[in-house]
């Protein structure tokens, strides 16, 4: 159960890089909105929570020793893709300079 977990949580923090990846690409100065980005990460977050979070939790309440600590990790695996997302935006945001549209 807690390998679910743990895969639940690297994908879906490997997606949200994927989905703001592309900011790296654009040209310096360029004017954003990711509406769109921030959205699709919402999606993910909420869908890991979803299906990722029980899953965490049923390995923790069932597992011992060494395994308790494998589902603190999936937890917050599970709960990392809006600050990953974040991170990498900003990333990118001060990266190539983006100005950022509100």
């Amino acid at each position: 159960m807690i390998i679910v977990a743990l895969l639940i949580g690297l994908t879906a923090s490997a997606f949200v890089v994927w989905i703001w990846w592309g900011f790296f690409d654009l040209p310096r100065g360029t004017p954003v909105r990711p509406m769109n980005q921030a959205a699709l990460t919402f999606i993910v977050a909420g869908w890991t929570a979803l299906f990722g979070l029980p899953a965490s939790i049923c390995g923790l309440i069932l597992s011992r020793g060494w395994w308790r600590w494998l589902g603190v990790m999936a937890i917050l695996l599970c709960l990392a893709p809006i600050p990953v997302g974040q991170v990498v935006f900003d990333s990118a945001a001060s990266a190539r300079g983006l100005c950022v549209e509100e």
